[in-house]
């Protein structure tokens, strides 16, 4: 059985719930066990949960006994709902099945997008016997600023803003589609993004764009032209975000990889914390 939170309860099972953070098996993204997040952010997520407008906390009861806390948020205008804590200690199939009826019961038309680590089988088997696709399956890594070296550049690689973020969308925009983050939602939130474009013959061929919310810096996402991989731009381009990630005076920098990029971003200092799959579906 699923229950909104109350005030009294967000206090009682607050360490349950963190507890179950820990462990990948039992939880789903954003994880906490990548050694950046702490209890602390874990905390103030969650207090979301109780004073944000579109922000809600589910308790999940089993026979009487609280076995799970499902935090998600929702945009109204783009009918993106997303889960941001998704923790359960047993049964989570059962679980499962009884938030997505919820969901679409009370979020018609959205489109749910749901997370989890490779070890949460449970979660992910769930997830394909109730219609939901696979469209992300990426390694997750980090990379901490204070053992970081600045790299010797590479190649041409420029900053993006306004005045020539024509350059920017030629490589992002065949991926418009697929995001929430399209060449207009970056646009309109550009101070809150890093992006760089690596040149040859005075040409776009690469993008590395990154979201900056310090102390954490996050890379979304490596565009190439025509979608071809090029191992000299990719490393040319991800020297540049990690030297200026590290002169911005970060601490920390996140970063979800294909599994051809792996070795590129582990060889230029970069931590794997685990495998990620993202599930998405229109309820």
């Amino acid at each position: 059985m699923l229950s909104k939170i109350t005030s009294e309860e967000f206090h009682q099972y607050l360490d349950f719930a963190y507890e179950l953070a820990m462990d990948p098996a039992r939880s789903g993204y954003p994880t906490y066990t990548d050694r950046i997040k702490t209890k602390e952010d874990f905390i103030r997520v969650a207090q979301n949960g109780l004073s944000g407008e579109h922000d809600q906390i589910l308790l999940y009861r089993r026979e009487g006994s609280v076995e799970g806390w499902i935090h998600y948020f929702w945009e109204p205008e783009d009918k993106y709902l997303q889960t941001c804590v998704f923790n359960i200690r047993k049964d989570t199939d059962t679980a499962m099945e009884e938030f997505l009826r919820y969901l679409a019961e009370h979020f018609p038309g959205y489109h749910a997008y749901l997370g989890f680590p490779g070890e949460n089988q449970e979660a992910i088997k769930s997830l394909y016997a109730q219609g939901f696709a696979c469209d992300e399956t990426s390694y997750n890594n980090s990379l901490f600023f204070d053992t970081f070296e600045l790299l010797p550049a590479q190649g041409d690689v420029r900053r993006i803003q306004e005045e020539n973020y024509q350059d920017f969308r030629i490589l992002h925009a065949p991926y418009d589609a697929e995001m929430y983050w399209d060449s207009d939602h970056i646009l309109g939130a550009i101070s809150q993004w890093h992006i760089h474009v690596c040149y040859q013959n005075q040409l776009p061929v690469g993008a590395i764009y990154v979201r900056y919310s310090e102390p954490m810096l996050e890379i979304y996402g490596v565009d190439f032209s025509e979608d071809r991989f090029d191992e000299a731009v990719y490393r040319a381009l991800l020297t540049q975000a990690l030297n200026d990630g590290k002169l911005s005076g970060a601490r920390y920098m996140t970063y979800f990889t294909e599994e051809k990029q792996q070795p590129i971003a582990l060889d230029l200092g970069f931590h794997c914390v685990g495998k990620y799959l993202c599930f998405d579906k229109q309820l």
